[in-house]
C-alpha cells in the first residue's frame, strides 16, 4: 500500500504539471512517522474540486495537462 500511495502522488505531482515544471521529493522521519513529500508547479485546484477529493461519495476526475 506505501508503494503504491507514493506512487500515485508522484505520478500526479508529474501528470499535472507543465512539460517545463519542477517536482520535488523529499523523504525523512518524523517522530515516528516516515513522511514523503511531494512538491510540484502543477494546476492545483480550486476550494469546490478539493470538497469534491474530499468527499468519498463522489466520482471526480479533471484533465492532465
Amino acid at each position: 500500500m506505501l508503494q503504491t500511495s507514493a506512487y500515485k502522488r508522484i505520478s500526479n505531482a508529474n501528470k499535472f504539471s507543465n512539460k517545463t515544471g519542477v517536482v520535488h521529493f523529499a523523504l525523512g522521519k518524523q517522530g515516528g512517522e516516515v513522511m514523503l513529500k511531494v512538491t510540484d508547479q502543477g494546476i492545483g485546484r480550486s476550494a469546490e474540486q478539493l470538497a469534491r477529493v474530499r468527499n468519498p461519495q463522489a466520482i471526480y476526475s479533471t484533465f492532465g495537462t
